[in-house]
Order: C-alpha cells, then structure tokens, then sequence
C-alpha cells in the first residue's frame, strides 16, 4: 500500500501551546509513528512577512516549515495569504493530501488544493468559528453558540463557497456536524472525527507521585486544588468561576489555579476583560487564593496533582483540556453546552452545571469538595470514557482512512 504524504496547514503549532496547536501535534506524532509522515505549514507571528524568510525547524522529527505572519494592515493580510500559499505550493511534493486545522486554515488548504491538484480536508475548530465566518450576526439564536462576528452577506456567500470546494469538512461533534447541514453543506462532504488525547501521557498519579508533585507545586495536602485551563475572554467564563469561587462558604483549604494567557497584549486574551477578571479574583478571603500561572509547556503534571478540574465555557468546539482532564483521572465539572453531549454523562463522568449560572456552579464544586468517594468514582469514570472513544491513536487511525478514501476517489475521478 503506497504511504501517504500529509500536508498539514494550522495557524498555530508547537511551541505554541494552544488546544488546536496541541491537537495539531498529537495527530501529526501519531501519524509519523503510523508510517504516514507530516509536513506541518504553520506562521510565525514573530517574524515580518517583507523582510524575514520561511524556516524549517523539527519538532519531535516532524518537519516544520514557518511561514513569517507579522502584519499591520488588510493589504498585508491578503500579501501573508499570498505568500502562505505560494510556500505550499512549492513544497507541493511533501504531500499527497492538505489537511487544514480550523475553517480559516482551510480557506487556505482551498487554495493550495487547486493549484497543486491535490485533495483537501479541514477540521472546524468550534462552533464560534464557524457561524462567524457562514453566517451574519443574529442569525442564529442558540444560547450555546456564543458571540457570532458580524458578517456581510457577500463575504458569508464567498466562504461558503470556499468551504464546499473542499474534499471532506470534519467535524468534532455532532452539533458542528448539524450546523454544517443547516449550511447547505452535502452529507457527503463530511465526516465526523471527535479531538483526541494522548492517554499514555495524560493519566493519574501514584499517591506517592501525587504527594510529591503537590509539594513541588507548594500545595498542602489535605489542600482542595481545582484547576481550570482556559484564556481570559469572555467566551470563556472565567467570571462565572470567579463568582462561584467567591460563593462558597465551606472554611475547607481550597486553591484556583487557573492556566492559560491571562495578560493583556497576549494572544488569545479579551483585553478589556483581564481588568475585570483581577479586580474580581482580590475580592478572594486568604484561604481561597486563585492563582494565574500564565501560558505553561505541559499541563501534565498539574492535572496529575489536583483535585480537580472546572471548565465553566459559554461556548467551546471539542475542548482539549477537558479530554486531558478527564484522561488524567480527574472528577471534573462543565457548563451544560452541546460540546458535553458527545462526552458527559452527568453524575458519571463529570458533573455539569447549568450555563451562566455561578450559583448552581458553586453549588457542585461545593459537593465535591466535601465527598472524597465522588471525586475518585468521576475520575476513574472519567478516565475509561477517554480511553474508550478517545484516545489519540484511535482518532488518528479515523483520519488515516479518510486519507485513503478521499485519495481513493480522487484518482477514480481523474
């Protein structure tokens, strides 16, 4: 069987540690392991689009390629686009098929596909993303899609069109598959392939492993530490936490530590909100500190030391966090949003908690604090359901065929 060559388009990829760099990693390391090796196209936001050249670096012996990013005007957008392109296109002997993370990437993989006369695929990120790029603002009244963009029914019409012209549109949930339908978008023209996790490095601790990585972190240890991993936009509701935090009542030492960019100016980050979220989180009494740790390498090692994992998004496509939670043996906690149906079963596997409502949210991190039986039968639950559907070589395995299936039409076409 001849081996298949991946072009992989993502805006992000490591060391960037966002959830879809991370998936875009996870996928592109098992691939290569599978005999199926990645090329990765990515943008390097550092480095000036005029002056600075495309570089190749690798990443755990997966060929990077780093497209400069910088710019300061719409004009400049269109040239980075340009130039994003061209740089596939003349590598276009690296790849068999373009696989783009995220609908934007995509438009992109659209591109490259018809001048290179090669099939391509993209993955939708979240539902955000995709109503803000198909559909104009109000269009659609779900409280769980979140904040939709503005759009003119021009720019809605073209990038409709440039999503169907692609090959296949994967879709991490069910919800997102259902939105693609509503779209116009042909049965035929998608798939359905949920984010995965790697369950060999995400997993729980040894109780003795545990102890010792809690006093590295200065953590007590009858300590209650419940993290959550998210970026401070609103999308995200990291004020819904806050208020929930500052809610409860019970005088049991307990910790927030909250992971991801937090500082104005940082990518990813609502900078009007930033303000708000701090002077929220000094209201905290001294016995229930909320710790910002920033944008950290690996989150590994502070799952596998906490007790305890909340996720209290307005809107989210198929959160990584919550899959490396879940996999790491976590009880863990998530606003009620479509994303959960393809994971949760409430009281399960996780507890979930009514969208936007701090009270009920302060209400469940208040019974799992007090019941050390709930939390180890959430975790262990949690971590079967992972293993089970979830796992990275799983999924990887589910787009290696779609890989051949898409190459197999393509060559019956032609």
């Amino acid at each position: 069987m001849k081996t298949i060559k991946v072009g992989m388009i993502t805006g992000g990829f490591y060391p960037d540690y966002s959830g879809s760099a991370r998936q875009a990693l996870s996928i592109a390391r098992v691939m290569n392991s599978k005999n199926v090796p990645v090329t990765v196209f990515t943008l390097d936001m550092q480095k000036n689009i005029w002056t600075s050249p495309t570089t190749l670096d690798y990443v755990e012996n997966i060929p990077v390629y780093r497209i400069p990013g910088r710019t300061r005007s719409k004009i400049e957008i269109l040239v980075r686009h340009a130039r994003f392109i061209f740089e596939c296109w003349r590598r276009r002997n690296l790849f068999d098929i373009v696989h783009a993370h995220g609908l934007r990437e995509g438009y992109l993989g659209m591109f490259v596909s018809k001048l290179t006369c090669k099939p391509a695929l993209a993955k939708l990120v979240n539902v955000v993303e995709t109503t803000s790029h198909w559909f104009a603002k109000g269009a659609l009244s779900e409280e769980d899609l979140g904040a939709v963009h503005d759009g003119t029914p021009l720019n809605n019409r073209i990038q409709q069109q440039m999503t169907r012209k692609l090959d296949r549109v994967v879709c991490t949930t069910s919800r997102l598959q259902s939105i693609s339908r509503e779209m116009g978008l042909a049965k035929s023209k998608l798939a359905l392939i949920p984010n995965g996790v790697d369950v060999g490095h995400f997993r729980s601790l040894p109780a003795a492993s545990k102890r010792k990585s809690r006093k590295a972190f200065g953590w007590s240890p009858d300590e209650f530490v419940l993290i959550s991993a998210l970026s401070v936009r609103r999308l995200k509701g990291l004020d819904i936490l806050l208020d929930a935090w500052l809610q409860l009542k019970s005088r049991l030492p307990r910790r927030l530590l909250i992971i991801g960019p937090s500082e104005a100016g940082m990518t990813g980050v609502d900078q009007g909100f930033v303000g708000e979220i701090h002077r929220q989180a000094e209201k905290t009494a001294g016995y229930a500190p909320i710790t910002f740790a920033g944008q950290v390498d690996d989150i590994q090692p502070y799952l596998s030391a906490a007790n305890a994992f909340v996720l209290p998004s307005r809107s989210e496509g198929f959160p990584n966090t919550a899959l490396e939670a879940m996999a790491s043996g976590l009880p863990c906690i998530f606003s009620s949003i479509s994303w959960t149906t393809e994971v949760v079963e409430d009281e399960v596997n996780a507890l979930l908690f009514t969208p936007e409502d701090s009270g009920h949210l302060c209400r469940q991190i208040n019974r799992l604090m007090k019941n050390r039986t709930m939390q180890y039968r959430l975790g262990r639950s949690a971590r079967k359901a992972v293993e089970k559907r979830f796992a990275i070589e799983a999924v990887a395995e589910q787009y290696s065929r779609l890989y051949r299936k898409i190459l197999g039409a393509k060559r019956r076409k032609s």
